[in-house]
């Protein structure tokens, strides 16, 4: 077996021990999120129409674009994750490195992941140490963080549509300071209307019903943690529908992250299959990823 192909199989994610040890620590620690991690994190346990992240192959085609012109020989790169549903992106990240320059380049690589829910901090922590890598978490709304270094590559992944719309620039503005001078920021985010509350419904239906399955798997969930997550499952949850849409078309990407301090450099439209309804479909099957550098003008 090739060796590089061997040691690379560590970064493989495991959506069924993310379930698991999201059931145990959910119902302590999955609250400022309103639950969407717990909904999330379940829905990826069966296979599904959308456990696959939809822009996965290029995302992955534009993090390697990045990493090729950020990696400097013998010097970390230093990347920051903003928010994170599970071990998607981590991942990603991960296998992505490794294709393109082995267990030398992932050696570079000092990872930050930030979100304001501890769930995905404690799913992630778990992946990367069974993954033989350092991962440093950071419980926090983005607008409060500051690190004292800059980063050479910031991702985002379906981010902002959980931004509070009021402030949404200003969370984008101070995103883009975090940059190196040569650093670089790639985020995807869907294009259109979202997904209406019957469809989140439907969404919310399969968290729970792969509970059960979870449970009935004899995996050690009894069925007082059932009943409770359920009911936290139904409660009014979190979702995209909370915010307004964020845009329409292309072009409004690319001038939302220019006036944010963005230098676009590309910005690809990606058409991927839905979960739901054709209707749906039509409406909110596009993402948009952009890849830039800070802007000249930005201190």
């Amino acid at each position: 077996m090739d060796k590089t192909i061997e040691s690379g199989a560590r970064f493989t994610e495991d959506p069924l021990e993310n379930a698991r040890l999201c059931v145990e620590i959910a119902e302590a620690r999955c609250v400022d999120c309103g639950n969407f991690h717990l909904r999330s994190v379940l829905r990826r346990i069966a296979v599904a129409p959308d456990s696959k992240i939809g822009d996965m192959d290029e995302f992955c085609a534009m993090i390697a674009l990045a990493l090729t012109r950020v990696r400097k020989t013998g010097q970390a790169v230093r990347v920051a994750i903003v928010g994170s549903t599970d071990t998607g992106i981590l991942a990603t990240l991960m296998r992505t490195s490794h294709e393109l320059g082995g267990d030398g380049l992932v050696s570079t690589l000092v990872i930050t992941l930030m979100d304001q829910c501890a769930t995905p901090l404690e799913i992630c922590k778990a992946y990367a140490r069974n993954g033989g890598f350092e991962l440093n978490v950071v419980q926090t709304d983005i607008r409060n963080f500051a690190g004292a270094e800059k980063f050479d590559l910031v991702l985002m992944h379906g981010v902002l549509p959980f931004f509070p719309f009021a402030v949404r620039h200003d969370y984008m503005a101070h995103i883009t300071t975090w940059l190196s001078q040569d650093g670089a920021l790639i985020s995807s985010t869907h294009l259109g209307s979202k997904p209406d509350r019957t469809t989140n419904a439907k969404r919310t239906q399969l968290a729970v019903a792969n509970l059960r399955k979870f449970a009935n798997a004899g995996l050690g969930v009894d069925a007082k943690t059932v009943a409770t997550l359920t009911d936290r499952l139904n409660d009014n949850p979190k979702g995209r529908e909370n915010e307004p849409s964020v845009f329409a078309e292309p072009d409004e990407a690319t001038d939302f992250y220019q006036s944010a301090g963005l230098n676009v450099q590309s910005a690809w439209l990606v058409h991927h299959q839905s979960d739901d309804t054709a209707k749906h479909n039509r409406k909110y099957n596009r993402r948009c990823i952009v890849m830039g550098t800070r802007a000249a003008t930005r201190p």
